[in-house]
């Protein structure tokens, strides 16, 4: 539910079962939680702030059924490094990834729709460019935008 751990000494991770479907809006804001369950397919929705400035490392979303990304989700994640957004996400949220300081690559959909300062020094509005994916070995004012492009079988 909406903030179920809000300002808790949680330190670790959480293990959630198989059949999460939800998170509610700020979840786990200002938490010490490090990182989630790697698989959670039939999660399909995160409230905005759910994990905003929490002390999670890294949000790998992959094997969920995300379709966009809430405002504020991440913002002040001082320690988070990489994001990895399912080819399900057609929208990122304002201020989504804002003041995480450390992020470094982030996976996404090549056809987001990107929210006004959804990253600190990264892209920040719009459709995301077309073309090839800029390369991970060069510098991208601080952050790598690694664009997935959606594959129709």
């Amino acid at each position: 539910g909406e903030s179920a751990f809000r300002g808790t000494g949680l330190t670790s991770s959480i293990a959630f079962p198989a059949a999460l479907k939800s998170i509610g809006a700020d979840a786990f804001r200002d938490s010490g939680l490090v990182s989630l369950t790697p698989s959670l397919p039939n999660l399909a929705t995160v409230g905005a702030r759910a994990f905003y400035a929490s002390g999670l490392t890294s949000l790998n979303l992959l094997d969920t059924a995300i379709t966009s990304i809430p405002d504020e989700l991440c913002r002040g994640c001082a320690s988070l490094t990489s994001v990895q957004l399912p080819s399900t996400v057609t929208s990122i949220g304002q201020y989504a990834f804002w003041e995480c300081p450390q992020l470094g690559l982030v996976y996404m959909p090549l056809n987001a729709q990107v929210g006004t300062l959804a990253f600190t020094n990264g892209y920040s509005r719009g459709t995301a460019p077309s073309g090839p994916p800029p390369s991970p070995l060069k510098k991208c004012s601080r952050i790598c935008l690694i664009f997935v492009q959606v594959l129709l079988e």
